[in-house]
């Protein structure tokens, strides 16, 4: 009884995050928001809304660059339609103009850390292994999109991308779904690095016996430890290792994989999840494994603007390095 008068009750009022109207609930079922046009409180005026949630609700923008700082708008759109991954760009659009998005604060964290001069010195500070000669890198890619986007002036960008590309034709990826590493960054002959950002979402994991395995790790790889990388069931940081591997082998040179996502994701059940992989793989070398938490890399900012401070509060984390960091409600699968 108490449930069907809870059902019953409207959402509440909420103002809206831009204008601060208040948005009464409009009449209809009440089901999960995928966009913002599902949102039973919205605003018409600035085409943003909230979810349906009665307790925290998400605030979904229905145009994605307004989800970021300003500072960091530019670029964004062309940015979200060249993803590698074709086939997911208009649902990583959508997604993007959620208030939960990982992609929005991958987005922003790593913008300000290459626009400000600081990404190198902050990686480093947060324990991947970045010579301290290096100050700047070849290049940056997000999703396989090179920062900046202006193919004159960023050609080692566009041949990074161009290289990735040739990886995933050669290991047999079908060309509308492409494996799109989060970050990549190049640092010449110092090495490549790859981070795959976690934010609310747990580590993507596959059976060993899931097909896809055999694309990246077949039954007859030169890879000693192709089984263990298998049966650790990380699928997604198995991926990036390979690709990893490739970008590294000609010219050969240093590979870091590293893990980004909140303290949550390193602790508990969670860890256990991840702690096949890592023992997968070599723990020396050329080629290693890092995991970061976000308050580390976020707490190693050099005097950050008041902007960035405040969006990544926002988000669960604080640049002061003695931020909570658990980045909202997640369990692996």
């Amino acid at each position: 009884m108490s449930r069907a008068i809870a059902y019953r009750q409207p959402l509440p009022e909420l103002p809206c995050p831009l204008c601060g109207q208040m948005l009464v609930a409009r009449p209809g079922q009440i089901t999960p928001s995928n966009s913002w046009s599902d949102c039973l409180r919205r605003c018409p005026s600035c085409r943003v809304g909230y979810s349906n949630a009665r307790r925290d609700p998400t605030i979904l923008f229905n145009d994605p660059e307004l989800n970021v700082p300003p500072e960091v708008r530019g670029g964004v759109l062309e940015t979200l339609v060249n993803a590698l991954n074709e086939r997911n760009q208009r649902n990583k659009g959508t997604k993007f103009g959620f208030s939960t998005s990982e992609d929005a604060l991958t987005w922003t964290v790593f913008r300000y850390l290459f626009d400000s001069g600081q990404l190198l010195g902050v990686l480093r500070g947060a324990g991947l292994p970045v010579p301290d000669r290096e100050n700047r890198p070849e290049s940056m890619l997000l999703w396989g999109v090179p920062v900046p986007l202006d193919r004159d002036a960023n050609k080692a960008g566009w041949l990074l991308r161009d290289r990735l590309v040739a990886i995933s034709d050669d290991l047999g990826e079908d060309p509308k779904s492409r494996t799109e590493p989060d970050v990549v960054i190049d640092l010449g002959a110092d090495g490549v690095i790859i981070i795959e950002v976690k934010h609310r979402s747990g580590t993507d994991l596959k059976k060993p016996t899931y097909s896809g395995w055999d694309r990246y790790y077949p039954a007859d790889s030169p890879l000693t430890y192709s089984g263990a990388v298998r049966a650790s069931c990380c699928y997604e940081l198995a991926r990036n290792w390979r690709f990893g591997l490739e970008l590294s082998a000609d010219p050969a040179r240093p590979f870091t994989l590293a893990c980004l996502g909140p303290e949550a994701l390193f602790r508990g059940k969670n860890e256990e999840v991840l702690r096949p992989f890592e023992a997968s793989v070599p723990a020396t070398g050329t080629a290693l494994f890092r995991k970061i938490r976000w308050d580390a890399l976020i707490g190693t900012i050099n005097e950050p603007l008041d902007w960035i401070t405040d969006f990544v509060e926002t988000r669960g984390y604080r640049c002061g390095g003695d931020g909570y960091g658990l980045g909202g409600r997640f369990d692996c699968p």
